[in-house]
């Protein structure tokens, strides 16, 4: 194993899965502001919809109880009046049309009076619901929208701000393989001790291109996922050693000084 070609693949890996990391960040922030938000502005929306529950099941039942029990009242008076001197029998039947009357008569006001309540009810709940719509319209989506541009921005900052670091880690290579899965599937053959040079990790990367042909696309993701994973590790384990190595330094510095 070259030490040579591998601190630089390793160099170069660090910087270009950092700025894909930073390129997946600013895509599912896109994501957020353009499909998220939206989604939970129209389940606002849809519960304004919802908040107005129907009183049909009151009202029409009240209003045709209360016509019914109008009318039976209305008969029955009508017929005792006619009938009562004449007929015990018509006048009794009478009797129990009043009766039928009045049951209807309280069942339409019952029903009636609960359709009200309801349709009371349902004016708070529409009133709430639309208060809390324009809040969310007017206040946290924005200030949400707001909150993603500028994460936005910040990340865009910092893909332009490793141009330099990267055209500078990434010289050595062709500009065909300056990616990061490219650099990431190098960087472990290397490791593995399966390549020695560059132009043998290239060819090596060639064949796996032609491999990943003959795979659906969904086998190719989680091939290249693998190995991006597997330079990361490889990276986090440099990252881990330069921060020992820079903890000891600052040690013996301190037995320096405090010898001298």
């Amino acid at each position: 194993m070259e030490n040579n070609l591998y601190d630089q693949l390793l160099n170069a890996a660090n910087i270009l899965i950092y700025e894909q990391k930073c390129e997946e960040n600013i895509a599912k922030l896109d994501r957020k502001k353009n499909e998220e938000l939206k989604t939970k502005l129209n389940s606002y929306d849809q519960k304004v919809r919802k908040s107005v529950g129907s009183i049909k099941g009151l009202l029409v039942p009240g209003i045709i109880a209360l016509a019914c029990g109008v009318l039976f009242l209305f008969l029955g008076i009508l017929m005792s009046a006619i009938l009562a001197a004449e007929d015990e029998d018509a006048a009794s039947s009478m009797g129990v049309l009043i009766a039928w009357g009045i049951i209807f008569l309280i069942a339409g006001i019952v029903l009636l009076v609960l359709a009200f309540n309801k349709k009371k009810r349902n004016s708070i709940l529409r009133e709430n619901a639309v208060t809390e719509y324009n809040h969310y319209k007017n206040v946290v989506m924005i200030e949400e929208a707001l909150q993603c541009d500028m994460q936005i921005q910040e990340l865009k900052k910092e893909i332009d701000d490793l141009k330099f670091d990267k055209l500078q880690a990434t010289e050595f290579l062709p500009i065909a393989y300056a990616d990061a899965y490219s650099v990431s599937f190098m960087l472990v053959l290397v490791e593995n001790g399966r390549c020695d040079t560059l132009k043998e990790a290239i060819n090596t990367l060639e064949l796996e291109r032609r491999h990943h042909q003959l795979l659906n696309a969904l086998q190719v993701i989680n091939l290249k996922l693998d190995y991006i994973n597997r330079a990361l590790v490889l990276v986090q384990g440099n990252m881990e050693r330069l921060n020992t190595n820079v903890n000891k330094i600052k040690e013996i510095e301190k037995v320096e000084f405090l010898i001298n």
